[in-house]
């Protein structure tokens, strides 16, 4: 409760959503992952803050009042391996509160499911998030069909987390965006909404 009073506390008083997921709910999560690599807390421990933060953030959710519709369509998700789904979540958040649609896949999205959901729904963002990457040869193929169907699409490629920050795994993976933080997210955001309306 004490969470998700804090997070619509500094909502209410006006501070950016980019900014309270960068500062509170990232810096949280970056801790919470610490302290389970020193082992000073459990996995269930970890679970039970990650639910923690989660409620928060619907509690939040609750009191946003999202921008009319524009028209602006994204697809959110965790790629294949990765459990953690805080990422594809605040992003969906962050968008919806700026009109845009969202379909957000959650954690563990093989890549290989991706085109047919950007032939089927047309989004103008798929947006990728991964901390590490387990067969990196599979994943980069299929990344590589993934990027030509969303070529196609004109649809715009974001990755971000640990996985996408090295130049080798960009290479690799090469996307229209690597944003680094919410703030540059929330950038790339009003950059292609203002695109949209010249």
């Amino acid at each position: 409760m004490e969470a998700g009073a804090a997070l619509v506390d500094a909502y209410l008083a006006h501070h950016s959503l980019d900014s309270i997921f960068e500062i509170t709910v990232t810096q949280a999560m970056n801790m919470l992952g610490n302290y389970w690599l020193e082992g000073s807390v459990t996995v269930a421990e970890e679970h039970m803050a990650t639910r923690v933060v989660f409620i928060a953030i619907q509690k939040l959710r609750g009191v946003i009042v999202p921008d009319e519709p524009n028209g602006l369509s994204a697809i959110s998700c965790a790629i294949e391996g990765e459990l953690h789904e805080m990422a594809a979540h605040l992003i969906e958040v962050l968008l919806e509160s700026r009109g845009w649609k969202v379909i957000n896949l959650g954690a563990n999205t093989p890549l290989f499911s991706l085109p047919k959901m950007i032939i089927k729904q047309r989004p103008q963002l798929v947006c990728i998030s991964a901390h590490a990457i387990s067969d990196l040869d599979r994943a980069t193929m299929e990344f590589a069909q993934l990027s030509r169907v969303a070529a196609k699409s004109k649809t715009k490629i974001v990755l971000g987390g640990e996985a996408f920050r090295s130049p080798r795994m960009r290479v690799r993976f090469p996307a229209d965006f690597y944003p680094g933080d919410f703030h540059a997210f929330s950038k790339l955001t009003t950059k292609l909404l203002k695109g949209r309306e010249n």
